[in-house]
């Protein structure tokens, strides 16, 4: 349960992480943003444009990620508006707090499991705040 837990929360946490490289700011990101499209990871935010682009619009991205430039950072984000990835990964993002809130409360109660569930309950509070940016 304690993994299950903990396997949810890191999933969760890892697709924030990959919205705040492009919605954040570079002092709450604590690194530059675009720093993980200037690396070609693929991030989900990133799958779900691609997932719903049109044809014009991917090419644009797919050549946005090949040359990467921060300047490009703007179509980038565009793009997400556009084909709204951000509330798609935020959606995600609640599904595996609530996984992960699931299999915690299976444990039994403990100042510990009350500091997971405030852990839980901060990233969800994190996620939100960062669609107010968005």
């Amino acid at each position: 349960m304690a993994a299950e837990y903990g396997l949810n929360l890191g999933t969760a946490y890892q697709i924030y992480d990959d919205c705040l490289d492009v919605l954040g700011s570079e002092a709450a990101a604590g690194k530059t943003l675009g720093a993980d499209l200037a690396n070609g990871k693929m991030t989900l935010p990133v799958l779900v444009v691609r997932e719903r682009a049109t044809p014009e619009d991917l090419q644009r991205l797919r050549h946005w990620l090949a040359n990467w430039q921060p300047s490009f950072l703007a179509g980038v984000m565009e793009l997400m508006a556009k084909y709204d990835a951000f509330n798609e990964c935020r959606g995600c993002v609640q599904q595996y707090l609530d996984a992960g809130q699931q299999a915690l409360m299976r444990l039994p109660a403990s100042t510990g499991r009350s500091g997971l569930a405030a852990l839980t309950e901060f990233l969800a509070e994190q996620t939100d705040a960062l669609g107010v940016i968005y």
